[in-house]
């Protein structure tokens, strides 16, 4: 078992090795700790991961890190009260790693302005630390191609956990459709930081991220910005703001810097062009 002070020298060693800061990382264990919960619960195919969590997972904490997990649900009914008790369920799954959670809140949210949801306060505690956590629920995502069951390495020990998440196109799809959608209003640098990413993967098929685009903007009523992506990227490259909230993401995340706002741009076109 990883104890407090066993725990703070792992972090603190990571953080001096990848330049990330040791609240990413304690966030990080515990989310695992969390997950691992759910993939022993009954409700493990019942919750789909997606975001940045599992972005991390696949690329390495060292090129992708989180504040959050994100979440699709499927087959449960999208309902405060019984959320409330499926979570407090799965958190109060006993494991043998000292860590205890502590859910506070339930406030409603709706992801993309699009999708119904609730956002998840707790707290994770390991020893005399406490830790802020959100988890993010939505209903409504389209999932195509359908959700896979995804291996995930700890970071902190020698074994893996397994729990159902977005495949690798389907991640890329709602990334690009966001970009896309939302042109210069999007204030989430990240997402274009991803696609740089993830169209980098060599295991990544076209065809599926094709379709699984085609899915989404159907969904989200948005096919008009995929057919005009060439005047809303100019117009996102050329964009003062959008420059200016590239450079304070790159400051927060050492994986962007040296990346310019122009290479991930030039990304998002290959991956349309393609």
């Amino acid at each position: 078992m990883i104890n407090q002070d066993k725990l703070r020298t792992l972090v603190m060693a990571k953080s001096k090795i990848s330049g990330l800061a040791p609240d990413l990382l304690y966030r990080n264990y515990l989310f695992e700790r969390f997950l691992e919960r759910l993939s022993l619960s009954p409700y493990k195919e019942k919750f789909i991961i997606k975001g940045g969590f599992l972005i991390g997972s696949i690329s390495g904490i060292e090129q992708r890190a989180t504040m959050d997990i994100d979440t699709t649900i499927k087959n449960l009914q999208l309902e405060i009260e019984n959320l409330q008790t499926i979570i407090q369920d799965i958190a109060g799954i006993e494991i043998d790693d000292g860590v205890i959670f502590e859910i506070l809140t339930f406030k409603e949210i709706r992801e993309q302005d699009i999708y119904p949801g609730f956002r998840v306060s707790f707290v994770g505690i390991i020893g005399k630390m406490r830790m802020p956590l959100k988890l993010d629920i939505v209903t409504g995502d389209v999932i195509v191609p359908e959700e896979v069951l995804h291996t995930h390495k700890l970071h902190f020990e020698n074994r893996e956990i397994q729990f159902w998440g977005y495949a690798i196109e389907t991640i890329l799809a709602e990334k690009v459709e966001t970009v896309l959608a939302r042109g210069i209003t999007n204030t989430r640098s990240r997402d274009y930081y991803d696609i740089y990413l993830l169209s980098s993967i060599s295991t990544l098929d076209f065809t599926k991220f094709r379709e699984s685009l085609l899915a989404t903007t159907t969904n989200r009523n948005t096919s008009k910005a995929v057919q005009n992506y060439d005047s809303i990227l100019e117009n996102v490259q050329q964009d003062p703001t959008m420059n200016k909230q590239w450079r304070t993401y790159q400051s927060s995340f050492p994986y962007a810097k040296g990346i310019a706002f122009e290479t991930v741009i030039t990304s998002v076109h290959k991956i349309l062009q393609t």
